[in-house]
């Protein structure tokens, strides 16, 4: 048989074929060492694709009926469960984002659980980003960050570690020279190590470090292991008391209200997914599945398993779920957010719906910043015609919503319970014509005086104890009668605000919120606020919460923080007036390191702080 040009495309497509089908029979381990000891194991697969070799290598080596990509099949591989819409496209905007050029980046494969039946649930994909091949030995980096194109080996550029929860959110920390460590655990290609900045175990916090040892597929295994280190576990931390200064909301914060790890060299937590490599024939991919035929559909399934040891067998007590930080956290980056469910799209369009009629009335705009980064510009000015910027309100969680509506009738405590747990956040100049737009009235001449009655306020609003909570929460999230007058919950609701809302006493201190302005809202209200206390209710009966943060609690974490700031103000005015003042802008995050109720104080006094100048009472 002759040489011909036909003959060499062939086998370039069958060694590329080669190459962008391997499965990878492997086992995954975690062992916790930290409060209690606790471990597993489990035996499951992975498939290793080329991601630029997909669509050349299914009609080269799998039956269309068995393997596809972006088309069902018995196993498929979706662009839509990674980094959509092109996993190309999208891995190269990331990295660009890093630092890297598209000229850096060149064989990409994947190491996935792909759906079976068309279900799959990934907690950990892997990307290898191997250096392109070039014909010019003296072609030098092209990123603009030039040690970071030299790579990790001769051939790959970097590791993309991309994390998923159960709560449907996606991140994605980075392994490159900037995050690697001075030696390699042997054995392994690179050790690096990244600050974790991501909330995956209700029995973690997001404190510590990651260390990821890896080693290059092309080496003919898989074998990522990841230790968790540095962690403050403030089941047995506790931090001083926040009983100090105002002036305290750096998100760095003061040595004393800052936990630290027991030891560097301890490691909290252990996981480790490692296997050896095979060519993914026809076979071998029907024997895997015969072999594993529930592995797509037992991943949450055992995580729940686990979950319920921890808590029930082991009292491990667990963290509420944080928000995510905020853009780019060092080398790692959310770059996929929970989605609001059926009762915060409610809400969120009663809210939008109020925002929109007060900047109509006010003749101002706002910017509301959605969780995903996306924005809606509320009101008549667009920022290409005007020199100053629209305020901004930055919505980290949906239920920052859901706060506003539940206050419907006190939009101010809504506001100040958002942005205490941090679901919505803005600068001082913004937060104060934010609340101008939603109707504050102009500071009086007695700035003291007014200064000290927002936090006193506040307090006076919100359920001091226990004993108060329930009382308080029957009288906001009464889920039963709809009121068109009054909104949701008007049996409970209705003697809260006068009709007159001219008395300065903080009865009406902000234009209350009409949730019933459009006639489906207030049934999709009364059964989403029923749900919502379905399910405080079942957390109340089953979980431990860590700091005794209790998600329903924070009514009460949210007086005390304002009824310490009260008494600061009327104890020693002029100095806390002036600390009040000169407080510095906090940052949108606040770390996991300060703690739970140090982050709430600080969120709180900035709320308080940036409100005193745009209230009086």
């Amino acid at each position: 048989m002759t040489w011909s040009p036909e003959l060499g495309a062939a086998a370039l497509a069958l060694s590329m074929a080669a190459l962008a089908l391997l499965l990878y029979l492997a086992t995954t381990t975690h062992a916790r060492f930290r409060p209690v000891r606790h471990s597993f194991k489990y035996s499951l697969f992975y498939l290793g694709f080329d991601i630029d070799a997909l669509d050349a290598a299914e009609p080269a080596r799998l039956p269309s009926w068995l393997f596809a990509h972006n088309r069902s099949a018995l196993v498929s591989l979706w662009d839509a469960d990674y980094l959509s819409p092109t996993i190309r496209s999208k891995l190269t905007a990331h990295l660009v984002a890093f630092g890297y050029s598209p000229a850096d980046i060149g064989r990409v494969e994947l190491v996935t659980v792909p759906r079976i039946f068309g279900h799959a649930f990934n907690p950990l994909s892997v990307y290898y980003v191997h250096k392109p091949v070039s014909t010019d030995p003296s072609a030098g980096p092209s990123s603009t960050d030039p040690s970071a194109a030299k790579g990790i080996s001769d051939s790959l550029l970097l590791v993309l570690l991309e994390v998923n929860n159960t709560f449907s959110e996606r991140h994605i920390y980075l392994c490159n020279p900037h995050t690697r460590l001075p030696n390699t655990k042997p054995g392994y290609t690179g050790s690096f190590s990244t600050n974790r900045s991501f909330h995956v175990s209700p029995f973690n916090n997001r404190t510590g470090t990651y260390e990821a040892d890896i080693v290059d597929t092309d080496m003919g295994k898989l074998d990522v292991l990841i230790n968790v280190k540095d962690y403050i576990d403030t089941t047995t931390t506790t931090t001083a008391s926040s009983d100090e200064p105002l002036n305290s909301n750096d998100a760095k914060g003061p040595k004393e209200s800052t936990m630290q790890p027991a030891s560097k060299a301890h490691i909290h937590l252990m996981a480790r997914l490692y296997g050896t490599s095979q060519p993914l024939t026809t076979g071998a991919l029907l024997w895997t599945l015969a072999a594993f035929p529930l592995t797509a559909f037992l991943t949450v399934p055992r995580i729940m398993y686990e979950a319920m040891r921890l808590a029930y067998s082991k009292g491990l007590p667990v963290y509420q779920r944080p928000t995510p930080y905020a853009g780019k956290q060092d080398a790692g980056q959310t770059i996929v957010r929970k989605l609001p469910d059926a009762f915060q799209r409610v809400c969120q369009d009663i809210v939008i719906h109020h925002l929109t009629a007060r900047a109509a009335h006010t003749g101002t705009s706002l910017r509301l910043v959605f969780p995903d980064n996306s924005y809606t510009l509320i009101g008549s000015s667009s920022p290409s015609t005007t020199k100053t910027p629209p305020p901004s309100l930055y919505i980290s969680s949906y239920n920052a919503f859901i706060r506003l509506v539940v206050y419907a009738q006190r939009p101010l405590v809504g506001l100040f319970l958002a942005f205490t747990t941090g679901d919505a956040y803005a600068s001082r100049a913004d937060l104060g014509a934010i609340l101008a737009l939603l109707g504050a009235s102009p500071l009086t001449s007695q700035q003291q005086v007014a200064r000290a009655h927002v936090a006193a306020y506040l307090a006076g609003q919100l359920p001091s104890d226990a004993g108060e909570l329930e009382t308080h929460n029957r009288r906001y999230y009464h889920a039963g009668r709809v009121d068109a007058k009054h909104g949701v919950g008007a049996a409970a609701v209705a003697t809260v605000c006068d009709d007159n809302n001219n008395d300065r006493d903080g009865k009406c201190e902000l234009a209350p919120i009409d949730v019933a302005a459009d006639p489906s809202w207030p049934a999709a209200l009364a059964s989403g606020l029923y749900l919502y206390r379905l399910e405080e209710g079942w957390f109340k009966t089953i979980t431990k919460f860590v700091d005794n943060g209790e998600p329903w609690r924070v009514a009460v974490r949210a007086h005390d923080h304002a009824a310490k700031v009260s008494q600061s103000l009327t104890a020693a005015a002029a100095d806390a007036l002036t600390e009040m003042d000169e407080l510095d802008e906090l940052d949108r995050d606040v770390r996991d390191e300060v703690g739970l109720l140090e982050r709430e104080r600080r969120r709180a006094t900035h709320f308080i702080a940036c409100a005193s100048h745009a209230l009086s009472f």
